[in-house]
């Protein structure tokens, strides 16, 4: 099956333990579109297996060789399919039509170095995104294709372990969610000591590795011992030999450090323009660089770097680990409209970086709410029905939890009155029959009848 001229098929390969939590989502989102799922168990002693099993998957053992890309590469060599997806319990894909992604598993000139690259989405239980990044998840099954590295496992040519002979296609109608960096989450399977432990493990052993000394300095980050990451990542620096990517991942996290750690001003800056020097369209060095100068009273140079920022935002060649930018896109976006909208000639400007917040904004956001209401009240102050009708729309499918309903009915009111009365019943009455405590509210009821007259 591994002919690169049989017919196409998928495994989805995970490796588990102690996953009953989030076992049976993340297998679900797979289930209808690859040809079979390989679960493989390392040693769990609650209901992992049993849900593994009643979800259809092939299920086997493997004793934990304290090495995550030992115990990965032995569920791709389980697998049977030609292609294989890969996919953590505590993931799950999201897509409107996962199956689309079938159709890019085609062999190309650089087969078998070819693989699909993903969003993931970093994600707290409750929604809001923390930040994102693209991951090669979906590629040929093949003997030199695989995982190395005891922690943060990398992914590449097991002979060559080099990715420039690589092609990479993004796929942008398949995503995954990963919620294992919720702070519950992540205390709860005690992930702090286990990361540090390995981590701390491989830069010993392997002490000329960029990379071990980068994620360790990450989960210092993580854990907001700044002063520790910010010496684990000096000493990413100080290597003979550091990969280009890793050494620009390195200088963002350092500048994140000093962000967060209220760093002086000078310090901040110098570190920013050192970064974009070197690399001009890395998103996430001036999305810092907007916060620091926000922060520190310098509103009209935020502005500009923000405007680098959102101009290089989908530049995936440079910003694959988008930390920040990614999950805080739509509010900058409306930051950059409301500073347009101050200005008498630039209302083109304000009204396309709204549309671009609105097509960007999700209720899985931090700042939904507050986020939605000013788009609302621009589009009612603007007449902007089009953008009105789209967010009212949204608002009729899901108002429970969020707390919109004044929102929403302020909304209908002022669409009422912009000459769209037919759009707005439309709108209530389809909101009142998918949530039934509308039905029972006053403000609702005397508004259906007020646009029924």
């Amino acid at each position: 099956m591994s002919n690169k001229n049989d017919q196409v098929t998928l495994s989805l390969a995970m490796m588990v333990k102690d996953e009953e939590r989030f076992l049976e989502d993340a297998l679900l989102s797979a289930k209808s579109w690859v040809d079979e799922m390989v679960v493989v168990d390392t040693g769990s002693s609650d209901r992992t297996v049993e849900i593994a099993k009643d979800c259809g998957a092939e299920v086997s053992y493997f004793e934990w060789p304290n090495n995550f890309s030992l115990a990965r590469n032995e569920t791709i060599k389980r697998s049977k399919g030609n292609w294989v997806a890969i996919l953590d319990a505590d993931e799950r894909f999201r897509g409107d039509h996962p199956h689309r992604v079938r159709e890019l598993l085609k062999p190309s000139k650089a087969w078998p170095y070819q693989a699909i690259m993903l969003n993931i989405i970093n994600q707290r239980l409750d929604g809001s995104t923390t930040h994102t990044f693209f991951s090669p998840r979906i590629f040929p099954r093949h003997p030199d294709l695989g995982y190395y590295g005891r922690i943060h496992n990398c992914f590449g040519s097991l002979s060559k372990k080099d990715l420039q002979e690589f092609e990479f296609l993004h796929c942008n109608g398949l995503e995954i969610v990963h919620l294992g960096y919720d702070k519950e989450v992540y205390h709860s399977k005690n992930k702090e000591e286990r990361n540090l432990v390995l981590l701390e493990a491989a830069v010993r052993e392997e002490p000329e590795i960029d990379r071990y000394r980068f994620y360790l300095g990450r989960e210092y980050l993580l854990l907001e011992r700044y002063e520790e990451a910010i010496k684990m990542f000096s000493s990413v620096f100080e290597l003979a030999k550091v990969d280009p990517l890793c050494f620009r991942e390195t200088n963002v996290a350092y500048l994140q450090c000093l962000y967060y750690m209220n760093a002086p001003f000078e310090t901040l800056l110098g570190k920013a323009i050192q970064i974009i020097e070197t690399t001009p369209n890395e998103a996430n060095a001036w999305y810092l660089l907007s916060m620091a100068y926000e922060k520190h009273g310098y509103p009209n140079d935020s502005i500009e770097a923000l405007k680098q920022a959102l101009k290089y935002i989908d530049d995936f060649d440079v910003n694959l680990q988008t930390s920040n930018i990614q999950a805080d896109r739509a509010k900058a976006e409306i930051i950059l409209a409301q500073h347009y909208a101050e200005q008498e000639h630039s209302q083109a400007e304000a009204r396309e970086w709204y549309y671009k917040a609105w097509s960007h904004l999700s209720p899985q956001d931090k700042q939904w709410k507050h986020l939605v209401t000013h788009l609302l009240t621009w589009s009612i102050n603007q007449r902007e029905v089009d953008l009105l009708k789209q967010i009212l729309k949204t608002l009729a499918e899901d108002l429970h939890g969020l707390h919109l309903q004044e929102v929403f009915l302020m909304g209908l009111k002022k669409l009422a009155q912009q000459d769209s009365k037919r759009h707005a019943l439309k709108l209530l009455k389809f909101a009142i029959k998918a949530q039934v405590n509308l039905r029972v509210d006053p403000r609702f009821i005397q508004l259906l009848k007020d646009l029924r007259s």
